[in-house]
């Protein structure tokens, strides 16, 4: 008997037929059994010895990864604080990481950014420039009004950065989850 196998609990969960049909395909693609997908894609938790909420939100984070993944997400949910914190800091990583590529200072890579943005009232150009800047966070409630209490699936201040970075982003729904993990060019 392996390491691995002395530690193994039996975990019983109870999910819709479509996402376990749909779990069953992405692991034959992968070529591999159900109950190792699985254990793959949850497998990346670190630090388990963290404190038990800390440990849910990781796993919360893996399913909902695992449910964009396998295009299960439809119904876009209320923005939450770690959404705002993960938007940021993908923000201020384009932001910076358009400067670094290019060798621009933060005011060039400012003004090279403006034109993109001109949408925005003057008031709300101050705090994109702000939040860039790494001196604040976006806050839910400016998430929601940037997305049209997320209604709409895209921000427009996304689509702004794509068109000035001439790159192709990750989706709105990929930041929201990993922000903060993300590293330019994003690809």
């Amino acid at each position: 008997m392996s390491k691995e196998e002395v530690g193994k609990v039996q975990l019983n969960i109870n999910i819709s037929s479509s996402l376990r049909d749909k779990l069953k395909q992405e692991a034959r693609k992968n070529g591999k059994t159900m109950t190792d997908f699985i254990i793959e894609n949850l497998s990346n938790i670190e630090n388990k010895s963290e404190n038990s909420s800390s440990y849910i939100d990781k796993l919360e984070c893996r399913l909902k990864n695992l449910e964009l993944h396998l295009g299960l997400i439809n119904q876009k949910e209320p923005f939450v604080e770690s959404d705002a914190e993960n938007i940021t800091a993908f923000d201020q990583t384009l932001f910076f990481g358009f400067a670094n590529h290019h060798n621009l200072g933060t005011v060039e890579t400012w003004n090279s950014l403006a034109p993109h943005i001109s949408f925005l009232s003057e008031k709300e150009q101050l705090r994109f420039k702000e939040v860039l800047g790494g001196f604040s966070t976006w806050t839910v409630e400016e998430l929601d009004q940037f997305t049209n209490d997320d209604v709409h699936s895209s921000c427009p201040l996304l689509k702004a950065f794509e068109e000035w970075a001439e790159i192709k982003l990750p989706s709105l729904e990929e930041i929201r989850l990993r922000g903060k993990a993300m590293r330019w060019p994003f690809n």
